[in-house]
């Protein structure tokens, strides 16, 4: 039972007591009338009753009335804030939490109160604090340790996470969990050893806590500990005898210790779970490949597998493999055509069309994208995507037409708006519309400095060239990086006779544009140097 300050009254012949919630009234210097006493007791018995059984609408009012009647009761603070804090009274429950601490600095619940309202409004800081101060007055509450932990590692304060779970009494609820977080922050300062422990420790007291396993598995091979490492995935696989990433990591490891035979078997036990999976095993030793590095292997067998069973899935699998490969582009475009044979779907038909476009096959992708049937309701990414491949391609009138069916069947599609505008704007064209487009494209994302450069060119194409620098130093000002912008910004200085702010920009994208436009950027600084 909390025990607060205790307070002589002048009533010569009582002090009240609160069995049920440890309620001490602090006296004036003046008698008490005891009818008043009774009618605070009465209400504060009531608003406590109220409290427990959740209808805190109920205490509150009671809680309410008597504060009227008693002002400074530290206990009766408390409980007031708490019941403001229940009915979403944020900033009085702060109010009434603070006075209470200022009656009495050990009311640890008013700390409680603090901290909730500081993580409601985001000061974690503040919650940190109030959170700290309650367990120096109450170090047995594991409820506030276990939030304090979890609240610093939301703030990434590694060293704080340290503090507040390192010394969780053990055989208490949650003694797994903090231990766990105890193990995360420890990895993240690099302390594996002592990671590796708390996460045993939580392991010991849930055996069936697998992240803990694996946790102590990764931690074990970082530290070289190779037999810690096999115990690891094994205590895995105990718990979840159907963990393929376990095995997987397990096969990678003893390959790596080129213990094949031990890889083999583990493989072997792998297969037995998953019997249905027709080339398992050759795509295992194909990510043991990968694993080595060996990605033109890796991709030549993905693809076997691919042909084997025919799914567009395995073909997609060896085209990634061959793609990270970058030397085996005719493993890449025969997976890509596997994939669109087998399942004929429109984003793998334009997947392998750009492949043939990134491969200099231009009349491949053309033949390719001039068979193919769509519906541009059916998948926007898609059509959107083939309307970027068919402007790289050169036909911008075939692009604009399907950014246009797009943009009918959602007129707030932004980037398709953009795209639309900005091409129009480009070519001097339709500038109205752009402009109209543009803007639309801008009313979903108000801060795009791609459509903000966008729409300061439509201006420059219109001759307004004041309205355009101010859009285009703002999409500058959001994106310094991009060469584009800063070759707009200086075309419209240039507009506006300011030549050396012009070669100021033109340099600057052209240290940043290393493509052939690089040669137009240098012409343009020639043309104003002379």
């Amino acid at each position: 039972m909390r025990e607060k300050n205790l307070f002589k009254f002048v009533l010569p012949l009582f002090i009240i007591f609160f069995a049920s919630a440890i309620f001490s009234i602090k006296a004036t210097a003046e008698e008490l009338d005891p009818r008043i006493e009774s009618a605070i007791y009465s209400l504060y018995s009531s608003g406590a009753y109220k409290s427990r059984i959740g209808d805190w609408n109920g205490a509150l009012l009671d809680f309410e009335r008597a504060y009227k009647l008693r002002q400074t009761s530290s206990e009766l603070l408390y409980r007031y804030a708490e019941a403001l804090l229940k009915t979403g009274r944020f900033k009085e429950a702060e109010k009434f939490a603070s006075r209470a601490l200022d009656e009495d600095s050990t009311v640890s619940d008013a700390y409680l109160i603090l901290a909730e309202l500081a993580m409601n409004s985001g000061d974690l800081d503040k919650a940190d604090r109030y959170l700290s101060r309650r367990l120096e007055l109450k170090k047995d509450d594991i409820e506030s340790r276990m939030r304090l932990g979890l609240l610093r590692e939301n703030r990434n304060d590694l060293e704080g996470v340290v503090s507040a779970f390192k010394d969780y009494p053990a055989l208490k609820p949650g003694v797994a969990i903090a231990n766990f977080h105890l193990g995360i922050a420890l990895t993240r300062l690099k302390r594996y050893e002592e990671a590796i422990d708390a996460f045993k420790t939580s392991l010991r007291e849930n055996p069936d806590y697998i992240e803990a396993a694996e946790n102590i598995a990764i931690l074990s091979e970082e530290l070289n500990n190779d037999s810690e490492t096999i115990e690891g995935w094994q205590k895995v696989l105990k718990i979840d005898p159907d963990r393929t990433e376990a095995y997987k990591r397990l096969i990678t490891f003893y390959a790596s210790k080129e213990r094949y035979n031990d890889a083999l078997n583990e493989l072997e036990i792998l297969l037995q779970r998953v019997p249905d999976k027709k080339g398992t095993l050759r795509k295992l030793m194909a990510q043991l490949a990968l694993q080595e590095g060996d990605l033109s292997r890796a991709a030549k067998t993905m693809y076997e597998l691919a042909e084997l069973s025919g799914t567009e899935t395995s073909y997609i699998e060896a085209a990634l493999v061959s793609a990270a490969a970058k030397t085996e582009t005719e493993t890449l475009l025969s997976s890509l055509r596997g994939a669109w044979k087998s399942g004929r779907r429109l984003t793998a038909a334009i997947t392998l069309a750009q492949a043939y476009v990134a491969a200099g096959r231009d009349s491949s992708a053309i033949k390719l994208l001039d068979t193919l049937q769509y519906d541009s309701i059916s998948d926007s990414t898609a059509i959107f995507n083939l309307g970027l491949l068919w402007f790289k391609l050169g036909d911008t009138n075939r692009s604009i037409e399907l950014f246009l069916a797009l943009i009918e069947h959602d007129p707030y599609n932004a980037s398709a708006l953009n795209f639309v505008g900005y091409t129009w704007a480009e070519r001097g064209e339709k500038l109205d519309r752009a402009e109209e487009f543009i803007r639309r494209a801008l009313a979903v994302e108000p801060q795009n400095p791609q459509y903000i450069d966008s729409l300061g060119w439509v201006f420059y194409q219109k001759g307004l060239y004041d309205i355009a620098r101010l859009h285009l130093e703002k999409a500058y000002h959001l994106m310094p990086e991009e060469p584009e912008i800063m070759e707009h910004l200086g075309d419209v200085y240039a507009k506006l006779g300011r030549r050396d702010d012009a070669v100021i920009y033109y340099n600057k994208a052209l240290e940043l544009d290393k493509t052939e436009h690089s040669e137009i950027l240098k012409k343009k600084i020639s043309d104003l140097e002379l």
